[in-house]
């Protein structure tokens, strides 16, 4: 699965795959943290970890 994560300091979403997470789906809410790669796309989230 993928999906959006919207960070205070972007103006837009950044889009993430689950692969880039591992283990249970991760909540709307949950706090995590990442990096932010750039996709021919747009920007990715990748080494995505809960807090």
């Amino acid at each position: 699965g993928y999906g959006f994560i919207s960070t205070d300091d972007a103006d837009d979403d950044v889009f993430f795959h689950m692969e880039d997470v591992g283990g249970p789906d991760l909540e709307e809410g949950q706090e995590i943290e990442f990096d932010i790669e750039q996709a021919p796309k747009g920007p990715r989230a990748t080494n995505v970890t809960r807090l």
